[in-house]
């Protein structure tokens, strides 16, 4: 597993498939999960297809069922606190269905993303891993702009110098985030190309050439 350290920040450049998060959390816990990976077969395709044509690397396509069924374990066995979980409208029934016993207190809402010209909607299932934990009032996320829904969502969770672990981090928004929210971030991405940005992020809060 090819890991980066960077100040109190690591990432790693891995598929999610092969990631020891154990050894990346260093055996802590997250205090919030916030992910937002490919939603369906084709989309998971299509990222792979994405990663190849950045950076020559191939690597197939595991099912979304798979994936769901990563980061159930990632829930239940490395989060304390909340999940943050988008989705498509097509996979949502299934995705609640397999995630019920390790997420309480579950509430959806509909983000709206610009495809386009066009705003659609893909839901966010927020929760906690403790059925005794309070979840915040965070009805300001219906209806939100999907890159809002961190801004809106974070601050109201956040404990600072506690992780926000992202498996599926991208170019770094939940990084930003977590940066902004005093966080210590813990995050994966396949995309060497696309982690790039999180890691140029990453190490301006850190002060890291």
């Amino acid at each position: 597993m090819k890991t980066i350290e960077i100040g109190k920040h690591i990432v790693s450049n891995e598929d999610v498939q092969n990631v020891d998060f154990n050894k990346l959390l260093k055996g802590s816990k997250a205090h919030i999960l916030y992910t937002d990976p490919p939603w369906g077969d084709g989309n998971m395709k299509y990222w792979c297809t994405l990663n190849k044509r950045h950076t020559g690397q191939e690597i197939e396509a595991m099912s979304y069922k798979t994936l769901i069924k990563i980061i159930k374990d990632m829930i239940k066995n490395h989060v304390d606190g909340y999940v943050f979980l988008e989705t498509g409208n097509q996979w949502l029934d299934e995705t609640l269905e397999d995630i019920k016993d390790v997420i309480y207190n579950q509430k959806v809402y509909s983000l709206r993303y610009k495809s386009g010209s066009k705003l659609l909607t893909n839901p966010v299932i927020v929760g906690t891993t403790n059925p005794n934990l309070v979840l915040p009032n965070l009805d300001a996320l219906e209806g939100a702009i999907d890159e809002d829904s961190l801004k809106i969502a974070i601050p109201l969770l956040a404990k600072e110098g506690a992780i926000l672990l992202d498996p599926t981090c991208g170019m770094g928004n939940s990084a930003r985030s977590a940066i902004q929210n005093k966080m210590r971030f813990v995050g994966n991405e396949f995309n060497s190309k696309r982690l790039e940005k999180t890691i140029k992020s990453l190490k301006k809060d850190e002060n890291i050439q």
